[in-house]
Parts: C-alpha cells; structure tokens; sequence
C-alpha cells in the first residue's frame, strides 16, 4: 500500500525595520496526514500512520544601540500534537501527544561587536541558546530534558589577506541530548537510554589567507 504524505501550510507575519531595529513576528499553521514511521515490536517492524497538527509563532528582532554593537534574539513557540495517530501495532492512541522531539519553546539571543583596530578589523560574537524539553517517541514515555549552551568566538581580518579565527563551542559544557532511541518507541524504561548528546566544550582556532 502506498501512503501519500499530505501536509496543509498556513503562514502570516509583519515585518518592521529601521536604522537601528527590526523586528520580524510570523505566525503558522501546519496539518500533517500520512505521516510515516516504523516502530519495532517484539522484534518485528511495525508501520504506524497518521497526523498531527501544529501551530506557533516565531519572533526574531535585532537593535543596534551604538555602532559597532548589534544584539538580536529569536523565540519561537510551537504546539505540535498527534492526531489520529496508533502506535504499538495500532493498540495505543498517540493522539494529542506532542510529537517526537519537538520543543515547545525554544530561545536564542545572539550578539555582535564590530571594532577598527587600526591594523585590523575584529569582531567579536557570541550567543546562548536555550532548547525546551522534548520527547523521543509518540508515546511521549521518553523524555528529552531541556538545556542551554553557550557560545562565543573572535574573529580578526588582517589586511587584505589574512583573516585568524578562534571559536568556543559549549563553553559552560552544558549536558544536552539531541534525540534518544528512534527504534524501540515507549519500549525502554523510564528515562533516556541509547540517547545522541551534543558536544562538550571545545575552542577552535583557524586562519585562512585569500588570494
């Protein structure tokens, strides 16, 4: 049997903008059918089918009080649940579930700082983003804890040439994980097992010379 995914995408949002700010809202609604997805059973793949509906809204916006500075952060809010969707061999309604692996929230702000040395341009970044708890499986029985990660990194053009480069990733090496066991849906326990993180702390220098 052949299964059609079919998703309906509704989306509206308002931008505003100037010298020194801007400002972006957008809000969407999304209905899934047909969605796919293979859950093993006793050792057995099962196929199970069906939808979700999601809704949300995103917002992103940036000022520059000074010059050389620039501060931005984006938020986004998302509701994404299961709709006629059976698991475990069509013996479970998942619906109203939230679906696998989604935040509701997620929040990122991020800056910018821009200075003339003279000799060289430098430029020194950075951002903290916070990712809200999710779940691995429609059963929602595997959770994925929320965390926060911190970021920052300079960068240098020398000339017309060179361009030197060191980045901090993680830097308050936050424990995170991206995605749990995709395989075995509800069928591990309580807790996380089999669960992907995301790197610990780690700098990283570069230099690169153009042509």
């Amino acid at each position: 049997m052949d299964i059609v995914a079919r998703i309906d995408t509704v989306e509206a949002g308002v931008k505003y903008s100037t010298r020194q700010i801007a400002i972006f809202a957008t809000a969407f609604y999304n209905d899934f059918d047909g969605l796919g997805n293979t859950q093993i059973l006793d050792g057995a793949p099962i196929r199970n089918i069906g939808g979700a509906r999601t809704y949300g809204l995103e917002f992103e916006g940036q000022v520059r009080p000074i010059q050389p500075l620039s501060i931005g952060a984006n938020v986004t809010y998302l509701n994404a649940e299961y709709r006629d969707f059976f698991v475990n061999n069509g013996t479970i309604d998942a619906s109203g579930n939230r679906v696998q692996r989604q935040p509701r929230w997620q929040v990122r702000g991020y800056w910018t700082y821009d200075q003339d040395l003279g000799f060289a341009q430098a430029s020194l970044f950075g951002s903290v983003t916070w990712l809200g708890d999710r779940f691995e499986d429609q059963q929602n029985l595997q959770p994925l804890p929320s965390y926060t990660k911190l970021d920052l990194g300079l960068s240098v053009d020398v000339g017309d040439h060179f361009t030197f480069q060191v980045t901090g990733d993680n830097l308050t090496d936050s424990h995170g994980l991206t995605e749990g066991n995709p395989r075995l849906l509800g069928g591990q326990g309580s807790g996380v097992i089999l669960a992907r993180p995301i790197l610990g702390r780690s700098v990283s220098f570069s230099a690169a010379y153009k042509f």
